[in-house]
């Protein structure tokens, strides 16, 4: 346990410090409306008092309007600072939160909203900076007087100038914060297939808790993650949006989401397909989508699930007799030649429910409505994670014993190159 436990903190240590801003998106400030800063930096300045001690009424006008001008930058400024560094550089963040990102507010303009709220920043410090340096230095009271007023207008005319910018961080701000948290650490059971195929209700059943309904801003559909466990460890458990069978340049954000997470998180597969073709995609669309990502994802671990199986019976049944067929050599019939070989299968064009059934004889069949299959595919992810998880400790250890090789060889050739020094007594 203790082993267990050492190796989890080194685990997540090493990625806490390969992305320090994992999460950072749902933490960015609550920016307050440009009007409600403005009102507030002003406020602020006109309580500010000349320094303490002085008996000159110049010097206590200069001392005033220099302070009250540089309070009033500072309330304006360092807000726009402070909030401008608590958004995360695109470069720190996880690729998929980096993909979620560009998503939901897009990466130019994430940037450029960023660029300009900090532009707005410098013209303030700058302008506030000039007034207050004038005030500092005014003639008399009344000309200190004169510039205090002055550089309080050209400050609000400044900022009111780039509220607009005040104003775009706000809704970049809003969009960010409502964004579902995915922890990309975490290992993750992606549910993938066409829409309505029946995703949502097996996150459900395999959930240890009631699954939380995710909004994302750039959608109207909800996406159901939930959690479970395998030898004590945590995964997360998503169906994923539903992909149609097009290119990826007509692909809409939710199909692009899908993409991300099977690209940038440490998922494995459940492939969900609805072969009754209720769900509006046709089983061989459905094929097509499937070998798709099988050839875009090929180390993935992969699960094939046959939902609806209790409205499929005629076809189970035409399957289990084409098998039978073919394991007695009676049958030479296309589908038998496929389910033999995976490579024709991989490349075969796949038009019907039994076709389809028949190609992936290990796929699970199962029904949220007559629970159908569903212990037989708890077992099958448990199993699938489980061999995962120990080649995954197989690699690791191959490379440890890899990288102590390869020290150890070049400690010995370091070793061989050093010559002892020779001491007097050597020449004699």
């Amino acid at each position: 346990m203790a082993m267990r436990s050492r190796r989890w903190l080194l685990d997540n240590w090493r990625f806490s410090s390969a992305y320090p801003h994992a999460g950072a998106l749902q933490r960015v400030p609550v920016i307050p409306p440009p009007d409600e800063l403005a009102a507030s930096a002003l406020k602020r300045s006109l309580k500010v008092q000349p320094a303490a001690g002085l008996k000159n009424e110049a010097d206590k006008e200069r001392s005033r309007a220099a302070k009250q001008l540089d309070t009033h930058m500072k309330e304006l400024s360092v807000p726009l600072s402070r909030h401008v560094k608590s958004f995360p550089p695109l470069s720190a963040l996880h690729p998929f939160e980096a993909a979620l990102l560009d998503l939901t507010v897009g990466a130019a303009t994430y940037a450029s909203v960023l660029g300009k709220a900090d532009a707005l920043r410098k013209s303030i410090q700058e302008v506030g900076k000039g007034f207050a340096n004038r005030a500092a230095n005014a003639a008399n009271k009344r000309a200190a007087a004169a510039v205090a007023e002055e550089g309080a207008a050209a400050l609000a005319a400044v900022f009111a100038k780039g509220a607009k910018a005040v104003e775009d961080l706000k809704k970049v701000s809003r969009a960010l914060r409502s964004l579902p948290y995915v922890d990309p650490s975490l290992p993750t059971l992606a549910l993938v297939g066409a829409p309505n195929v029946g995703k949502s209700s097996l996150v459900r059943v395999l959930s240890s808790g009631v699954p939380e309904v995710c909004n994302y801003p750039f959608t109207t559909r909800s996406i159901k993650m939930g959690h479970f466990y395998v030898d004590g460890k945590r995964h997360q458990i998503t169906d994923t949006p539903g992909l149609l069978q097009r290119p990826d340049e007509y692909r809409n954000k939710m199909e692009l989401l899908t993409l991300a997470a099977l690209q940038h998180l440490p998922s494995s597969v459940v492939f969900v397909a609805d072969l009754t073709e209720e769900c509006g995609t046709s089983v061989a669309d459905q094929w097509a989508i499937r070998r798709e990502l099988r050839a875009r994802f090929p180390s993935k671990p992969w699960l094939d699930v046959l939902s609806k199986a209790d409205l499929l019976q005629d076809e189970w049944q035409q399957v289990e007799q084409q098998q039978q067929d073919s394991s007695a050599g009676s049958s030479s019939s296309s589908c038998g030649e496929v389910v033999a070989g995976t490579a024709t299968a991989a490349a075969a064009d796949v038009q019907d429910a039994v076709h389809f059934a028949a190609v992936l004889p290990n796929a699970v069949r199962v029904s949220s409505v007559t629970e159908q299959g569903l212990v037989q595919l708890q077992e099958g992810l448990v199993h699938m994670l489980q061999s995962d998880a120990a080649a995954s400790k197989a690699a690791a250890r191959a490379a440890l014993v890899q990288d102590d090789s390869s020290a150890a060889g070049l400690l010995q050739q370091l070793g061989s190159q050093q010559r002892p020094l020779r001491s007097s007594a050597d020449n004699c």
